[in-house]
């Protein structure tokens, strides 16, 4: 697992640039291993020099006096003044020694485009603790290896080896970053679809195989500064726990994490490993943990950078209560069937607001939501229905619109004259292409805007469920793993009663003799059990008798699970369980395990056989306190199922406390098993 320590993130006396700034805003730059032949070294100071960067760059070669008429030095050390950035592209067995002359040299980061460490073996991992010792000893910032470099768009750098670039035609920044282990997703994929979109990323970072400085820890540092978003391409998690704080960080300053986690199926998850190195987490855990904590997360490029576009540009939508407008009845009720599919209501407008609209409109268009102002749109006083519908008070308005020209501008001038602190509206484009300068207005504007119907409610939709997030409180300190321990039915219960939580009354017995002698310590009706450390599933393995009312019914059932049970499991290695029936609504799941990237988590599902046959658990990080617990509860698959199976609401409080409970006890107690 990658890590740097946080003095070398935050480095600096106070008021002076940190090594991080120092990256984003070098005032000079060193190529080590530059060159003219073609190739990554070649091609990265090529971008350099045509994105235009206006401070100095100095190439470091062993065998070269000048590279592309620049003189050359031998070493960093030679360079007769101060480097901030020094971007390495030389040999694997020689990173370490450069990483070393780093710190001799005063240089704040070192971005290393060289492959061949983690990903690449023994050999490779041997490096990788070179490179870390390196970095260790020189309080040098790496990023990388085995990546495509970085760019910063303010400071005019664009030192990347990527092919294809035009830095001078990039658009204006966004205060959001990107940070992708991927860099050709990174630069071939999210930059360029960040172009369409009519914006730059203000910095991308290649961060690779992440050996030193991992991705969460550079985000919980830029939501510290003044990035408003952190967006991240991720093939796997190297520091959960810095996340997790990211997360926090950009919930407390109004700011927001959107990640792009590859590597959700097995196909994926076996990619990614002969990618980097790479060891995908267990999806359904990435998924409640970030849920949970408010971390926006998509499922593809288009997804990101679009949502990236409406989180830096408009305020997560507060609710669910969803405005269309549009010019085509046909359009607005698609997107009406968006919404509502990502749990959003389109309320009827207030009676203000149709006044307003009678007046705009006159006799054109209609009054109901979605609203269809069909020719109007051509008309300047489409600015003024978006301001009345605006007053109107919703979580978001989506205007909805293809071909046409006119309708972005006069959304634009809408928005403008409501003000930033309305509720948030993006324009969803369903037309062509854009093949000239239809959503410029929008853009200019600072109106963010999608390219469907789909992709704007999924979008609109997770940024809510964000925005929703009560996160889990973090434990203080970290909790180890632990081996994962089978106990049987009756041993579980009993470290439950330790814990607090009420179980059945029941008596464990070996035989039939000690099960009668049992049974006047417990109330009756009975349920009968075998219970032993590998059968999961009783009712499945015919090792569960109901309903016993009576002695003579308990030793006919006893003899019969004993038959059974020898027969499966052999003579030895079980006992009966005898318990007090209850009338069962539901058989719930709950298990806590220690996840390797974000620690203690605890899963929440349908239970007994329905684990298996229907697999839907929802998980958060431990611990948890009741609300958390409930909110679990309330997830819409889980509390759909609980109704149908006759759970009551005010049942579930009892159940959210036990959870709390289990999820507390896990964290403290250092014997727990998974």
């Amino acid at each position: 697992m990658s890590g740097i320590d946080a003095s070398t993130l935050q480095a600096g006396r106070s008021g002076t640039p940190t090594r991080l700034d120092r990256l984003l805003a070098p005032r000079s730059i060193a190529v080590v291993g530059a060159t003219e032949r073609p190739g990554y070294a070649a091609r990265l100071l090529t971008n350099l020099v045509d994105g235009g960067y206006p401070g100095a760059i100095h190439p470091v070669s062993r065998s070269r006096e000048t590279v592309f008429g620049r003189r050359a030095f031998r070493s960093l050390r030679d360079v007769p003044e101060p480097v901030d950035v020094a971007v390495v592209v030389v040999p694997a067995d020689d990173v370490p020694a450069v990483v070393a002359d780093c710190g001799a040299a005063g240089v704040a980061a070192a971005v290393v485009i060289t492959a061949g460490f983690g990903e690449a073996g023994a050999a490779g991992l041997r490096r990788r603790e070179l490179l870390r010792e390196a970095a260790a000893r020189a309080g040098v910032l790496v990023i990388g290896p085995n990546g495509n470099g970085y760019s910063s768009v303010a400071a005019g750098v664009w030192a990347t080896t990527f092919s294809g670039l035009r830095p001078r035609q990039a658009r204006a920044p966004l205060p959001a970053v990107l940070l992708s282990q991927s860099g050709g997703t990174a630069f071939g994929a999210v930059h360029e679809r960040a172009q369409d979109h009519g914006f730059s990323f203000s910095a991308i970072l290649s961060t690779g195989n992440e050996e030193v400085a991992a991705s969460e820890q550079l985000a919980e540092q830029l939501l510290a500064g003044d990035t408003e978003v952190v967006a991240m391409v991720c093939e796997d998690f190297h520091d959960g726990p810095a996340l997790l704080r990211a997360a926090r960080t950009a919930r407390a300053r109004g700011r927001s994490v959107v990640v792009l986690k590859i590597g959700r199926s097995a196909a994926g998850r076996s990619a990614t490993a002969t990618h980097t190195a790479a060891l995908a987490a267990d999806d359904a855990v990435v998924d409640g943990v970030l849920r949970r904590h408010g971390v926006v997360r998509v499922s593809d490029v288009d997804e990101l950078v679009q949502c990236v576009r409406f989180l830096a540009s408009a305020p997560h939508p507060g609710g669910r209560r969803a405005v269309v407008l549009s010019h085509s009845g046909g359009l607005g009720a698609l997107a009406a069937d968006a919404l509502g599919v990502a749990g959003f209501v389109l309320p009827k407008l207030s009676a203000r607001a149709q006044r307003e609209l009678d007046e705009l409109l006159g006799a054109v268009g209609g009054r109901s939501n979605p609203v269809d102002v069909t020719m109007a749109l051509r008309r300047p006083v489409v600015s003024g229905v978006v301001r009345a519908l605006l007053r109107d008070q919703p979580d978001v308005v989506a205007v909805v619109t293809a071909g046409d020209t006119e309708l972005p501008a006069r959304v634009a001038a809408g928005v403008r004259e409501a003000g930033r602190c309305a509720p948030p509206v993006c324009v969803v484009w369903t037309g062509g292409v854009r093949t000239g300068g239809d959503l410029e207005a929008l853009d200019a504007g600072d109106v963010p805007w999608f390219s469907g119907t789909g992709i704007a409610a999924t979008v609109l939709g997770r940024c809510r469920d964000a925005a929703a997030a009560a996160p889990p409180e973090l434990p203080g300190t970290p909790v180890r793993r632990r081996a994962a321990t089978v106990v049987s039915e009756a041993a579980g219960k009993h470290r439950l009663r330790e814990m607090g939580v009420a179980v059945p009354a029941g008596e464990v017995a070996d035989g039939v003799v000690e099960l009668v002698a049992a049974a006047g310590r417990v109330p009756a009706p009975w349920v009968l059990k075998v219970v032993a450390a590998e059968v999961l599933h009783k009712a499945t393995a015919g090792l569960l008798v109901l309903g016993i009312g009576d002695e003579t019914a308990l030793r006919d059932a006893a003899e019969q699970l004993a038959r059974r049970a020898r027969a499966a499991l052999g003579p030895a290695g079980w006992q009966f369980l005898l318990e007090q029936q209850h009338d069962v609504a539901a058989q719930l799941y709950v298990g806590a395990t220690v996840e390797p990237h974000f620690g203690a988590v605890i899963g929440v599902g349908r239970g007994g056989g329905d684990v298996e046959l229907e697999p839907h658990v929802v998980w958060a990080t431990c611990p948890l306190d009741e609300r958390g617990a409930g909110e679990l509860l309330a997830d819409e698959r889980l509390a759909a199922w609980l109704t149908a199976c006759g759970v009551p609401v005010s049942a579930r409080t009892g159940l959210g406390a036990c959870i709390a409970r289990l999820s507390r006890w896990f964290v403290v107690s250092a014997e727990a098993p998974q």
